[in-house]
């Protein structure tokens, strides 16, 4: 499996246990729909929740979350809606995230939680 690949897993991998660990529950990971995916879905209490999740290295210029750019979000909504379609449960409202991992070398990282991004 290529670099970026491996890169981009072991991050969803952290932000999932982080989410875990802040009492979400994880429902989907990498779910997909026609030719979207969205990272993670989770609920929290009566929320649903979509997540983006970026991983970057600290050597590279941009920040992780600027990679959730216009048309990323217009994918994200469509694919949710296509999951809410799938998957008609009642929830009281539905959120976006953003989860920005970036390493500061191989083993650590800053983790920033961007709730209702978007």
């Amino acid at each position: 499996m290529a670099f970026h690949l491996d890169f981009g897993k072991k991050g969803e991998e952290i932000a999932a246990a982080f989410l875990e660990r802040a009492g979400y529950t994880l429902l989907h990971h990498n779910w997909k729909a026609q030719r979207w995916e969205i990272d993670l879905i989770a609920r929290h209490h009566n929320l649903l929740v979509f997540v983006e999740v970026k991983t970057r290295t600290a050597s590279q210029f941009a920040w992780p979350e600027s990679a959730v750019h216009h048309k990323k979000r217009q994918h994200l909504e469509a694919a949710a809606e296509l999951f809410l379609d799938t998957f008609p449960e009642p929830y009281a409202d539905i959120r976006f995230d953003i989860i920005a991992i970036t390493f500061t070398d191989a083993a650590q990282y800053e983790l920033l939680h961007f709730e209702d991004a978007f």
